[in-house]
């Protein structure tokens, strides 16, 4: 009786206070005026991540709904966009500025319909043009009847699917659970080829989508570009006939969509596209032998640390040399940890890691005369697998720029160059210790220059995918790094050299302009657009390349360490003699890539570019282990130290 005694006024309190919140919260809910939030996917590169892929083939083929509309650059996505909404289109090549307001903005404010816009990872560009830009910021987002999020570029440099999710995840579930889900209607619009994929953007890879399905929002689903103001204006009762009077011209006026899903839910559809995109893109044997030098590389490198350490006396040394290890190996924070899990597969890893151990062991020991024996000859013809299973997978669906090059499981164009990179780089080097000293540094200019001016001819073609971003980072990236490997000391000679053979090879990549305009690559269309247009694309990527650095986590920190430590450990004076002996190509290497890098992404503002240059800043010395001729020291020469 005591214990009941003390429970019933508490019980009573509790069934008092749940009527009162539900009594209160009841009429609120029943007269909220239903809302419309709009979700445009703007960024062309988001195209990026599935052309070519063959989970766009199987989508195609297997029946997922959707439209593709495919606008690869700016101009032509804001063309294509201003059209559809009844802007107009642009009398010229060039972007006009966008106006203050537009008719469909005043044909809403006629109506009383509040509007607010929000641009999530962009600019905001397609919102200035179909709204204008007058239109308030969703700081307001609460009190509006319409709500316009723009994911846009900077969506698409998540470097990583984990991020991608998140950051996706949690703006869809903020946007349809706030304020009130059950009077939201999320209208999702495509700019790009991903229409046929957009379940992969509202569809959760767990039971988050049961949640929100669950709490009666009603999603549109899937909306071609041509019937974005139908579906707008039909959502508000707005008649179609006021557009024209408004204003809107070469609107198409059509019924609205039906809503469109997939045949299963989006959660089971996604579950299926993960397990069957698993089987399709396989990491192959030689794939996995890649992976592994690419990691046993950084272990190469803390061996060399440890070499250093030996050798030198100086605290400041080894405090140096500890800091260039831990800069390399904070590095490997770039790769999605994922892909270390091929290196527990596959028989050619196991092969690749015994030769990384060997080599690893090779520089430990003490220099000898000779130094022909079987490890370097395993390690050799290992090195020689790892380079043609590069050259095999120089084709549109490579695998290694499918998989090492970048941070999406979805990802498979755009990045051949990177092939050609690291592949390029790694023969320059092998063919240029072939020959005589004095004549190897000529004989790899040569080489440099032909096959930068085959990589930056074949990428520039338009039905490779190229870029003007991917080829001249090639060539810029490829000059600066083999530059490094073949001298002794950087003079302004050889910065010239590479400078030149840069702008011939960009120019060589912009020769395609002779095609018609609709053929030609993107930096074909560049060089005809003349200087504006190239000073316009050289000003957003030094932007975006200042605005990636400052929000990616340790890259402020890690590209001044990577390249003061290696104009360091570059100095004659401090670099271990026995070693400089030993493997002369070493030193050069741990310079020159971390400078190629450094070059490459200056120009290109992309986060697989990164990731692309990291790998060949390790392969670079890896390779220079495996190719360099291995010196012995003279009679009268002993492996003592160098004093600074």
């Amino acid at each position: 009786m005591n214990l009941y005694r003390h429970l019933f006024p508490s019980v009573c309190l509790c069934i008092v206070t749940a009527t009162v919140s539900v009594v209160w919260s009841g009429p609120s809910t029943a007269k909220s005026p239903p809302k419309l939030v709009m979700i445009i996917v703007s960024s062309s590169r988001l195209s990026d991540w599935y052309e070519h892929s063959p989970v766009l083939e199987r989508l195609l083929t297997d029946g997922a709904p959707g439209l593709v509309n495919f606008f690869p650059s700016r101009l032509t996505r804001a063309t294509a966009w201003m059209t559809a909404i009844g802007t107009g289109r642009p009398d010229s090549q060039f972007l006009p500025e966008p106006p203050e307001t537009t008719p469909l903005t005043r044909l809403l404010k006629r109506h009383d319909v509040k509007l607010c816009v929000r641009p999530f990872h962009s600019d905001g560009m397609l919102c200035q043009y179909a709204f204008g830009t007058n239109i308030p910021r969703a700081e307001g987002a609460a009190q509006t009847d319409m709500e316009v999020v723009e994911i846009g570029w900077w969506f698409t440099q998540a470097v990583g699917r984990d991020l991608l999710w998140r950051d996706v995840d949690a703006e869809i579930l903020r946007l349809v659970q706030c304020p009130n889900p059950t009077n939201t209607t999320v209208l999702v619009i495509g700019m790009s080829r991903t229409e046929s994929l957009f379940p992969l953007l509202y569809a959760t890879p767990d039971d988050r989508y049961r949640t929100v399905s669950s709490q009666s929002t009603r999603w549109q689903g899937l909306v071609s570009v041509v019937d974005i103001a139908p579906t707008i204006l039909s959502f508000f009762n707005i008649p179609l006939s006021e557009a024209r009077e408004a204003g809107m011209i070469g609107m198409p006026i059509q019924s609205v969509p039906a809503p469109r899903f997939p045949r299963e839910s989006p959660v089971e559809y996604v579950k299926r596209l993960d397990q069957w995109t698993s089987r399709t893109h396989a990491a192959s044997p030689l794939t996995n032998t890649l992976f592994a030098a690419y990691v046993w590389s950084v272990i190469l490198i803390g061996f060399l640390i440890l070499q250093i350490t030996r050798e030198r006396r100086s605290r400041i040394d080894i405090a140096l040399a500890g800091l260039l290890a831990a800069t390399y190996l904070i590095s490997l924070s770039f790769i999605p940890l994922g892909y270390l899990n091929y290196l527990l597969s596959g028989r050619m890893s196991l092969l690749a890691t015994a030769a990384a151990i060997g080599l690893s062991l090779l520089m430990m020991l003490p220099a000898t005369r000779g130094g022909r024996n079987g490890v370097e000859f395993w390690v050799r013809a290992t090195s020689l697998l790892i380079l043609l299973d590069i050259f095999l997978h120089f084709s549109r669906f490579s695998p290694l720029s499918f998989a090492l090059v970048t941070g999406s499981r979805f990802y498979g164009m755009g990045n051949e160059y990177a092939s050609v990179l690291i592949s390029s780089l790694l023969l320059s080097v092998g063919l240029s210790r072939a020959g005589k000293d004095n004549a190897a540094p000529a004989m790899t200019v040569v080489l440099f220059a032909c096959v930068s001016l085959f990589a930056t001819l074949t990428l520039g073609h338009s039905s490779l995918g190229a870029n003007f971003g991917g080829s001249v980072t090639a060539a810029a990236a490829l000059g600066t790094s083999t530059i490094a490997l073949i001298c002794p000391r950087w003079t302004w000679k050889q910065t010239a050299t590479a400078l030149v053979i840069v702008l011939l090879a960009a120019a060589a990549s912009g020769l395609d302009f002779v095609h018609p305009y609709q053929q030609q690559s993107h930096i074909g269309r560049t060089f005809q657009l003349a200087l504006p247009e190239i000073w316009g694309t050289a000003q957003r990527k030094l932007a975006m390349n200042q605005r990636f650095i400052a929000t990616t986590p340790g890259s402020l920190i890690l590209l001044p360490i990577l390249i003061s430590l290696s104009a360091w450990i570059y100095s004659s004076r401090r670099f271990p003699r026995s070693l400089d002996e030993r493997f002369p190509l070493l030193r050069r290497a741990l310079f020159g890539a971390p400078v190629g890098m450094v070059a490459g992404f200056l120009i290109n503002d992309s986060g697989v570019v990164v990731l692309a240059i990291m790998a060949a800043t390790y392969l670079t010395v890896l390779y220079s282990l495996l190719f360099g001729h291995r010196g012995s020291p003279s009679p009268d020469t002993a492996p003592s130290e160098v004093t600074p």
